[in-house]
């Protein structure tokens, strides 16, 4: 075998664990030079790209779309073109297994199979199946499929035929990170009715004072950053008998406009003016909507604010970001009041109800202008 280097999936994010294949920027088996951009990741947090730290010819292990785990080899450069001998186990989190030591079959091949009632010896002399392999062996014998057959639990014979929906990496990403923040946090919430019209009374005489003019959920964030610094039990984290608060104060604001959900993170924001907060908020939108933001625009957040207010939804209850202890939740005005709920989860282990009411009630005041 001729001396070859590996591409490793790096680990860019702390929480990181597995990264999506977006797009092979080099064709397999083509000559590459150190720095050129080979390939082209994606995690929930951001976009990122890895480049060839040798020069040589390029050999993939993966190909795109896959889900891959980090600090796995997923590509080879090497000396001479000819493909090395490739391991098995490339890293691909598939959900592929090995039966017997024999045969290794993907995730998706093996629902396949099970769904037309193929079995291994079916595909006696190979090593690994693949879902295109099944697909052929399925063509093969002229077989109709058995329906859904991968959902769990037990359904009434009377219940209708099920259609399974695909989930994204992206969104599998988020379903871990948010099913290890419910592991640790014992979510409680609290909520208080805002004036909007006081509100936006305050906000005209702020940019008459600033010479911006800010929306509400930038003038909450500009307040939310300075009471974190009253409140930073709010800002951090519970975690094995351990009360940890962080010492920046990074607010992210949830956005998700037909490009995926995002939180951008606006840094030491309690040290921005309204306008600084406006116009990053605004910079960072821009960006969000030409796919331009980059895993530093998305990590290092450590309070969230999600504001669906303009989806017209009066009541909600958010949840709690992974490695954070609360998020602020942000509603539309409610018909017939006037008025806008904010609300508050917190981790009930870092503090209590009395102390988010207390945030809270100041949070109305400051936004208020009383």
């Amino acid at each position: 075998m001729s001396e070859c280097f590996a591409v490793i999936v790096p680990m860019e994010n702390t929480n990181d664990e597995v990264a999506t294949i977006v797009r092979m920027n080099i064709a397999s088996g083509e000559e590459v030079k150190k720095g050129e951009v080979i390939i082209t990741l994606e995690t929930m947090k951001a976009v990122f790209e890895i480049e060839a730290e040798e020069s040589g010819f390029f050999f993939y292990k993966v190909k795109e779309g896959d889900e891959v785990r980090v600090g796995s080899e997923i590509a080879y450069i090497c000396k001479e073109n000819r493909m090395p001998e490739i391991r098995t186990d490339a890293g691909v989190n598939d959900g592929s297994r090995a039966r017997d030591g024999k045969l290794d079959i993907s995730a998706k091949a093996a629902k396949l199979m099970k769904e037309h009632g193929l079995r291994d010896e079916d595909f006696a002399g190979m090593v690994r199946v693949k879902l295109e392999d099944v697909k052929a062996k399925v063509a093969e014998k002229g077989l109709q499929t058995k329906g859904p057959q991968s959902v769990t639990g037990v359904r009434d014979k009377n219940c209708p035929s099920l259609n399974i929906v695909e989930i994204s990496p992206a969104k599998k990403y988020e379903i871990r990170q948010l099913r290890e923040s419910s592991r640790r946090v014992i979510a409680s919430s609290v909520s208080v009715m805002i004036d909007f019209q006081k509100v936006e009374a305050n906000i005209r005489s702020i940019s008459q004072n600033e010479g911006v003019r800010a929306a509400v959920g930038e003038l909450i964030i500009y307040n939310v950053s300075r009471l974190l610094k009253k409140y930073n039990l709010f800002n951090g984290y519970y975690d094995k008998d351990v009360c940890a608060v962080y010492s920046e104060i990074n607010v992210g604001f949830a956005v998700n406009m037909g490009r995926g959900l995002k939180v951008p993170v606006i840094r030491n924001a309690d040290k921005m003016s309204v306008k600084d907060i406006s116009n990053t908020v605004k910079d960072l939108s821009l960006r969000y909507f030409r796919e331009e933001l980059a895993l530093n625009d998305l990590a290092g957040g450590t309070f969230t604010v999600t504001d669906i207010s303009s989806r017209g939804v009066v009541d909600f209850i958010p949840v709690i970001n992974n490695m954070q202890s609360a998020i602020l939740g942000v509603c539309a005005v409610m018909p017939g009041t006037g008025c806008f709920k904010c609300i508050l989860t917190f981790d009930h282990q870092m503090a209590d109800g009395m102390m988010a009411a207390d945030m809270l009630n100041e949070l109305s005041t400051m936004l208020q202008g009383k």
